[in-house]
């Protein structure tokens, strides 16, 4: 039999192009009992409203397996799974038109008549939905819609938005739309049929796709999103009937958390958030190993070996830097985020290499894999420093910015001060040089790296640690183990200050050869 080659072994690192088929064929199950309930959420879970993760967790899959399992419920109705969001443009377009104070506020009356005015367009233009209806009921709705949008179809909630936020230009425009007594009308139409109707579901991804361009400001709009799906769930006329399912972003959630309304949503049975740890990146790892075709497996038949034998030929490697010998699985895992993408990532590599290795005949060396493995992580490391960088550059840039035309200087990973920023960043860890270190020595480097700048100490520190480029270390503590940003401290938005010791993520070690101290590495 011929073996099962591909281009990508363990998965293709973008899940938005995947379908179905493949979806089921490369996912792997967790038990929530070992695992959580983030990473272990059934595709029939149709109860979930938000999917919280970081980059690369896994958060469109997640989604797109709710979605196709809903388009196999008879009992249900659902739309496409939409992945159009407004584009940064229209964000930077609506963030200015209001002071800061309410800029989430008035995404939230946003959504709402978007996603209020898109189940109206379902209702009156698909067929399986209109045909359940009675000649009144499409007569008042279609009354409303008539009025203010220029469709014959079916429209998402996303393109809505972007209909929205074109055609009003002021703030008062805007408000002057969203007090509209039409609003509250349509939705006594909807409200009095939608009973009718088999359950509605809206599959909304992709609301963090240009994120790195704008953080801020998409901060702000994925933010009114969340409420406004989570209102919906305790919506009297729509609640039960309609079912907005989202994704975004952790930082999104932890904002939330530090929020006035925070015992609202935690322990939220409608949140899921994918709690990617050690654990759980292990268990992917070596499953996606056991699902590997013999080609790629450079010991086959080694008996009594674990995974990774089969796999690498080896159960530990040589870590020079620090002299010591690692479990692999363990040094695999530590150059990653803890994120599906870079798991596949580096799979995909170390899998075609043993691949190349077989058909000449040669054995897999430690250093091939140390190479690839510090490639991989470099290109993370390097992608983390971007991204703190984007985020400073997006909370300092002046409102004034896009009025005078010149936020392009602030925004997106190529931008004058973004680009700056990353310089600095660099410059301060270098300084410090090594991974591990007090919170005296990141004070100080800090503070004197940006002496003669405009940005804060605090803007770095905070940026770092939801990046998870720095952790801390209190020896207090019941395991004496790294703690990074995660979905386990949602609720620390910043870095805690004055711990006993500060580390690094690995890394960084790949991405600006600092040193590393001691023959314990951080976890990551």
């Amino acid at each position: 039999m011929q073996p099962r080659m591909t281009q990508f072994p363990f998965g293709d690192p973008d899940g938005s192009k995947l379908n179905f088929d493949q979806i089921l064929d490369v996912f792997v199950e967790f038990d929530a009992a070992k695992f959580g309930a983030g990473v272990a959420l059934r595709p029939n879970d149709l109860s979930t409203r938000v999917i919280v993760g970081a980059k690369g967790s896994g958060k469109t899959v997640y989604l797109r397996r709710m979605a196709d399992t809903a388009t196999r419920n008879e009992a249900v109705h659902t739309t496409d799974w939409e992945i159009e969001s407004p584009t940064t443009a229209n964000v930077l377009t609506f963030c200015d038109r209001f002071h800061a104070s309410l800029v989430v506020e008035m995404w939230m009356e946003l959504w709402y008549c978007a996603i209020v005015s898109s189940l109206a367009t379902h209702v009156l233009f698909d067929n399986k939905l209109r045909s359940r209806l009675e000649g009144t009921a499409i007569d008042g709705i279609s009354g409303l819609v008539v009025e203010f949008l220029p469709f014959q179809t079916p429209v998402s909630p996303y393109d809505l938005a972007k209909h929205f936020i074109v055609n009003h230009h002021s703030d008062i425009a805007f408000r002057r739309f969203f007090n509209h007594p039409r609003w509250p009308q349509l939705e006594y139409w909807l409200g009095q049929q939608i009973s009718t109707l088999p359950p509605v579901y809206f599959f909304l991804d992709s609301v963090d796709e240009r994120y790195e361009n704008a953080p801020i400001q998409w901060m702000q709009a994925q933010l009114g999103l969340f409420y406004r799906v989570m209102q919906l769930v305790r919506d009297a006329r729509l609640g039960g009937r309609l079912h907005v399912v989202i994704t975004i972003r952790d930082q999104v959630m932890a904002a939330v958390f530090r929020g006035e309304h925070q015992t609202r949503y935690r322990g939220e049975p409608h949140i899921k958030i994918l709690d990617w740890g050690r654990a759980s990146i292990r268990h992917l790892l070596t499953s996606k190993i056991d699902r590997l075709d013999e080609a790629y497996l450079m010991s086959p038949r080694k008996s009594n070996a674990t995974s990774i034998e089969r796999w690498l030929g080896m159960q530990t490697i040589r870590n020079n830097g620090r002299d010591i010998t690692e479990d692999l699985i363990d040094y695999i895992v530590r150059h990653t985020r803890h994120s599906p993408r870079d798991i596949v990532l580096i799979g995909n590599k170390l899998a075609q290499t043993t691949l190349s290795c077989k058909a000449t005949g040669r054995e897999l060396s430690q250093e091939q894999i140390r190479t690839i493995v510090s490639q991989e992580a470099k290109a993370f490391g390097d992608e983390q420093i971007e991204m703190c960088a984007t985020q400073i550059a997006s909370s300092t840039m002046p409102t004034s910015a896009i009025q005078k035309g010149y936020e392009s200087n602030y925004l997106g990973p190529k931008s004058v001060y973004g680009s700056r920023i990353s310089d600095l960043i660099q410059q301060i860890i270098r300084k410090i040089g090594k991974d591990r270190f007090e919170w005296k020595e990141l004070d100080e480097v800090t503070r004197s790296t940006l002496n003669s700048t405009d940005y804060l100490p605090e803007h770095v520190f905070t940026a770092l640690w939801q990046y998870r480029l720095i952790g801390y270390r209190d020896r207090r503590t019941e395991t004496g183990q790294e703690i990074f940003f995660s979905a386990d401290f949602l609720d620390e938005f910043r870095l805690p200050v004055e711990r006993e010791e500060y580390v690094f993520h690995p890394i960084l070690i790949d991405s600006l050869a600092i040193k590393a101290v001691g023959h314990t590495p951080p976890k990551g």
